[in-house]
């Protein structure tokens, strides 16, 4: 891509197109009040975002449930107390010119119980003495990532980017390692997937045909591999359920590790199936 096209506009699957082509990637500030409501902080951040001239900003990992918590003064949009600041945060963003999205986030079996969060993981191996979500939990989270959506299209955001990387619940449910399921959600990797695709459809359903879905994964570690990712991205994008894909890595020069598509690890590198296990929590 020539320099010159970064600031052509970029049009999406849904709704209004990218200005140009820098979008801001979600970022972990801790700077919201204690009950996840936009702090005076996070005006002001978003204030000064406003004026930089990016096409897509994204506001930090938002909790979709309280219990769903990963770590202190973390943004929220799990009520409809949270919809005024964030009113606040999208009007302030489409006034400088920029598309805006929540992203959403459930930390799963990494909640923090020192903050009100409640452990939720697909598995009962994951974690010592805490038992895998029912298919009815799992259900309910489902539902409280599609109603958290519907709030960031009523407080006027464009849209919402799912956070589905480094091991968070969606992430967890996707891996082979931490999910071993024997319902619809666990299994091979079409029921593995399922909860991801069930939130994507959704939103879709819920909210405007001109609201914007992103999507945020990890390609590797907790026990992903690229060749199932590529397979289930492939079917999502192929249906046009979402507008963009952010893949992120741990570093931008990494090496696929595992499966299929793997280079042979250094002497000393390889390691057992519970290694990895403990390695990944």
């Amino acid at each position: 891509m020539a320099v010159a096209e970064l600031f052509e506009p970029l049009t999406l699957g849904h709704g209004p197109a990218m200005r140009n082509r820098f979008m801001l990637a979600p970022l972990t500030n801790q700077q919201s009040e204690y009950d996840g409501s936009v702090s005076k902080f996070d005006q002001g951040w978003m204030e000064q975002l406003a004026r930089s001239g990016y096409a897509l900003i994204q506001t930090g990992a938002a909790t979709v449930e309280a219990s769903g918590i990963a770590y202190e003064r973390q943004l929220g949009i799990h009520s409809d107390e949270h919809l005024h600041g964030l009113t606040q945060i999208a009007t302030v963003i489409r006034a400088g010119g920029g598309l805006s999205a929540v992203q959403l986030h459930h930390a799963g079996h990494r909640a923090s119980p020192e903050l009100g969060g409640v452990p939720a993981p697909a598995s009962s191996l994951t974690l010592p003495g805490v038992k895998a979500l029912t298919t009815d939990e799992v259900e309910r989270i489902r539902d409280s990532f599609i109603a958290a959506a519907r709030r960031a299209e009523l407080a006027g955001f464009d849209g919402v980017a799912l956070h589905g990387a480094f091991g968070w619940i969606l992430s967890e449910f996707m891996s082979p390692l931490l999910n071993d399921r024997t319902d619809k959600y666990g299994g091979n990797t079409e029921n593995r997937a399922r909860l991801t695709i069930e939130v994507i459809e959704g939103i879709r359903r819920e909210c405007g045909p001109d609201f914007q879905i992103g999507w945020r994964l990890s390609v590797e570690r907790y026990g992903l591999f690229l060749e199932e990712l590529r397979e289930i991205a492939a079917e999502i994008l192929d249906r046009e359920l979402i507008d963009y894909l952010d893949l992120a890595l741990w570093d931008s020069a990494q090496i696929v590790r595992e499966g299929a598509f793997s280079l042979d690890p250094p002497i000393g590198d390889c390691v057992t199936l519970p290694q990895r296990r403990r390695r990944a929590l």
